[in-house]
């Protein structure tokens, strides 16, 4: 630490993570001639929150999906308190409220959001002080987020003063406070406590905090950069609280278009958006793939799968669509000007995500988990194999290729016998969610008919 009267400024980046364990970075960073966003990444712990490995892929992850530089800082130790948020609270010199945590957790103390969020400001006002150099650009935006292992509470109401907050008051995962008028510095925190499988090393449970703390991080980052006002409740910028069971892991192409023009240089030529788009994408799977490469492999029907496999290529085929679309070239219009026209930004990140294949599907031995009674006869319609008639009067089904586990399967041709059909829901990738959500759908499959004419209801 670089000592300064009775004050210590706080570490930057490249001492607490070299340069050289940064391999990967995207491309587009370097093109840049300055950052229009900052992005400081402070740690509210005495101890690591995660481990080494785990901070550079998030720390490489967030700057794949955000295409700025991510900072990683601490607060400095005083003689009177420990580095962390206690050391805040004391350069800040304003009161931060904490309390034990609960018996039998593993969170060590619940601190008071409001009193949390406030440190931060006044941190905020002389960044300077800590080694947080605005960038030059009047345009720029600098967002501080706290890490911390620590839970967030908002009211003591009926309990003693040092009684631990009750588990349904602290369910919120992460916390924000826009910039004051005067500044364009943002401030927020988010906390793992509440992430499944934190401190877990390898196995399932590892595999579900990359998947949990990953768009925890990105999505509290968003919220800094004030681009969570999606209506869709598929898309990560989703203006809902985050939820680790709803909340998406990616974007939907408007909040990609709103997040390159937010992190854009504004002095930058506005044609190299469209390879920062394609370099972005390149970026997140190569991070992810990284990621994939370190964790257990997924076990299902007899075959292996990568973490994030499916993410990777559906990045990889964005990349080459994007790519594809930012080339095309119209004519002008008659008694225009004559000069060529190209694709919006917006439309070609359209194309890239509706024009991706469908989901492949993969051979498997073991029985589907969801069965129906069919009477599709599928026997007989293979070519030149058929006995009941032309060409043109084979056996059809229609299947709605929207419909999720538990769909109804319609019959327009084929024999009386019944078959059994179902969807494999196991045999997809990804699939380390997938324990709870059998159960949900056995539960479910108890109450619905099994056959055929145990239905009662009335086709269409």
């Amino acid at each position: 630490y670089c000592s300064s009267g009775a004050r210590r400024v706080l570490c930057s980046f490249p001492l607490l993570f070299p340069r050289q364990a940064r391999a990967g970075a995207s491309a587009a960073l370097a093109r840049r001639m300055q950052p229009a966003v900052r992005v400081a990444l402070l740690l509210l712990d005495a101890t690591p929150v995660v481990d080494h490995v785990c901070m550079q892929d998030m720390i490489r992850y967030l700057e794949a999906l955000l295409q700025v530089e991510v900072q990683v800082c601490e607060v400095p130790e005083l003689q009177i308190a420990p580095k962390g948020w206690q050391a805040l609270m004391e350069r800040a010199r304003h009161p931060l409220k904490s309390r034990p945590g609960r018996p039998g957790s593993d969170v060590e103390k619940q601190l008071f959001a409001p009193h949390l969020l406030e440190c931060m400001k006044r941190l905020a006002e002389d960044p300077a002080l800590y080694n947080l150099v605005l960038p030059e650009t009047e345009a720029c935006r600098t967002c501080i987020l706290g890490f911390t292992t620590c839970e967030f509470f908002f009211s003591t109401e009926g309990l003693l003063p040092d009684e631990p907050v009750p588990e349904p008051r602290t369910q919120t995962h992460s916390i924000c406070a826009g910039p004051p008028p005067a500044s364009d510095v943002a401030v927020g925190a988010c906390t793992v406590a509440r992430l499944q499988g934190h401190g877990s090393v390898g196995g399932p449970d590892r595999r579900k905090f990359y998947r949990q703390l990953l768009p925890l991080v990105s999505s509290a980052c968003l919220e800094l950069l004030g681009l969570r006002s999606c209506q869709q409740y598929t898309c990560l910028a989703y203006r809902r609280p985050f939820s680790t069971e709803k909340t998406g892991f990616n974007l939907c192409p408007d909040c990609e278009e709103a997040l390159l023009r937010r992190t854009w240089n504004p002095k930058a030529p506005s044609e190299g958006l469209f390879d920062a788009a394609a370099d972005r994408y390149r970026a997140l799977g190569d991070a992810l793939s990284d990621i994939g490469q370190r964790l257990e492999k997924i076990r299902f029907s007899r075959r292996s799968y990568f973490e994030f496999e499916e993410d990777c290529d559906w990045l990889r085929v964005a990349e080459e669509l994007l790519r594809e679309g930012a080339e095309e070239r119209r004519r002008g219009l008659p008694g225009g000007s004559g000069a060529c026209r190209r694709r919006s930004l917006l439309n070609c990140i359209r194309r890239s995500h509706e024009r991706q294949p469908h989901r492949t599907l993969k051979r498997t031995i073991t029985q589907p988990l969801l069965t129906r009674t069919c009477l599709v006869d599928m026997t007989q319609s293979a070519p030149f194999r058929h006995e009941c008639g032309d060409l043109g009067q084979w056996t059809v089904a229609v299947t709605n290729r929207k419909h999720e586990a538990g769909g109804h399967f319609v019959e327009l041709g084929g024999s009386l016998r019944q078959k059994r059909i179902g969807a494999f829901v196991d045999s997809g990738l990804n699939a380390s969610m997938a324990p709870s959500g059998q159960a949900r759908l056995k539960s479910t499959m108890e109450l619905m008919p099994a056959t055929w004419q145990s239905q009662k209801c009335t086709l269409p």
